[in-house]
């Protein structure tokens, strides 16, 4: 049996994380199997929060200019988290790509990393795969032990026996939440199957989540207008962030534990 080469449309979200990007981005690019679409814009939530702008957007259009990246999505903008992927998304619909798969700025995947995926993805029977992400907190040093397992990792066409036909990936419907459609009818993807966990063994990837710097401070404004609350408060005296005590006991959930890579 000859095995065929599965290709994987990358959505690469990055918006002031200049610090972050051209390294976050590098394992994706050259890669015979991926396209990669990339999109740069602010989300809507961030329009009234500052004005803040770095260089994500013009070391991704460097990018672009010297032909290794394909797609760059870099307006409209202050549009919703689900919009902005879904131009990224329009863009991979030309390849016929057989895996959507998400990728953001503040993510830190090796050569390894992406191997022992794709071999773990296309060795299963599942269509629907969270990542086990490693949040790092406060610093570079320190990460949370709860784990934190977002989807990320999406079949474009899943075969339904009892239709002899696939529902094929359509549109985000809200953040990184995708639905399939089926003579025009709508399915989320939670209601086709539940999603499997890629294991830690397999990959842990970096997560440079919540730090001590201004993306940290501007994302707890931004979980605030976006969810109505947040985890983290920013203290504004030194600097720093630091869990919100009050929303912990509120919503009687433990602070939680961190771990020292020292200690691994």
């Amino acid at each position: 049996m000859v095995h065929t080469m599965k290709k994987y449309g990358i959505i690469y979200c990055a918006y002031n994380t200049e610090e972050y990007v051209l390294d976050s981005i590098e394992p994706f690019l050259d890669r015979e199997n991926h396209v990669v679409s990339a999109v740069s814009v602010p989300f809507a939530e961030y329009k009234d929060i500052d004005d803040f702008h770095d260089n994500t957007t013009q070391l991704l259009e460097g990018l672009v200019a010297h032909g290794r990246l394909k797609y760059l999505v870099d307006t409209p903008k202050f549009v919703p988290e689900a919009t902005a992927r879904n131009h990224a998304l329009e863009h991979l619909r030309k390849h016929n790509v057989d895996y959507i798969w998400l990728v953001d700025s503040d993510e830190f995947y090796t050569e390894r990393d992406i191997k022992e995926i794709e071999n773990y993805v296309e060795g299963s029977d599942k269509n629907l795969f969270k990542l086990s992400l490693r949040n790092f907190v406060f610093d570079k040093d320190h990460y949370l032990e709860e784990p934190f397992c977002p989807p990320r990792i999406f079949k474009t066409q899943i075969p339904i026996p009892e239709l002899e036909d696939c529902i094929r990936l359509e549109n985000f419907y809200w953040d990184n939440d995708i639905y399939y459609s089926y003579e025009n009818q709508a399915i989320r993807y939670c209601d086709i199957e539940e999603l499997t966990t890629i294991p830690e063994g397999v990959a842990h990837i970096r997560h440079y989540t919540w730090l001590n710097d201004q993306i940290g401070k501007r994302k707890v404004a931004y979980q605030h207008k976006h969810f109505g609350h947040c985890g983290y408060k920013w203290d504004e005296e030194n600097q720093r962030l630091d869990f919100d005590l009050e929303f912990h006991k509120k919503q009687n959930i433990p602070i939680p534990l961190v771990k020292s890579v020292y200690d691994d």
